[in-house]
């Protein structure tokens, strides 16, 4: 009995998370026509008639809603609904696929809505082309500098031989 009240006074609150094939996550930003962010707007997700996840979006206008979805589930239609406006999507997976997270991303703004991850730090692709060579020349310069200056320390802190001096090297001074 005395197990069983420690049990029941020291249980906590336990957080289920389902593996990646059962979980199916619908997140994005509800912004309006001038793209400001509309706070604790409530979304709700519906199969058919049932409700099958809500949420409200946050202070940005971000909301993520887990659903609790199977590969059963694949290519089933679903209501994503926020205010008047509605867009019907597809579950999109790939099949038996256990670690990849399975995330659907629908943003409402304005009037329309745009299915795709929205970045507001969006860099162009060309700045990669030209990034690229850039940082790579800069990591050769850089080893070879440091490469250089390891050198001079340990010829500077060798132990000279008694009797023989340094060698210099480069141009000597007339």
């Amino acid at each position: 009995m005395i197990v069983a009240v420690a049990l029941i006074a020291f249980a906590g609150t336990v957080a289920a998370e389902h593996e990646a094939d059962h979980r199916y996550d619908v997140r994005g930003y509800v912004l309006s026509a001038d793209k400001r962010p509309l706070g604790a707007a409530y979304v709700v997700i519906r199969q058919g008639d049932k409700v099958i996840g809500s949420g409200r979006t946050d202070g940005e206008g971000y909301y993520a809603i887990q659903l609790h979805l199977h590969d059963a589930d694949i290519g089933s239609s679903f209501a994503v609904r926020t205010g008047e406006h509605q867009v019907l999507i597809r579950m999109q997976a790939e099949y038996a696929n256990r670690t990849t997270a399975r995330v659907h991303h629908v943003n409402f703004i304005g009037g329309e809505v745009i299915e795709k991850n929205l970045s507001w730090i969006s860099v162009p692709a060309w700045v990669y082309v030209v990034a690229a060579p850039v940082v790579l020349w800069a990591a050769l310069y850089l080893t070879g500098v440091i490469r250089r200056k390891f050198r001079k320390l340990r010829l500077a802190n060798a132990p000279q031989e008694p009797g023989r001096e340094k060698k210099r090297r480069g141009k000597r001074r007339r």
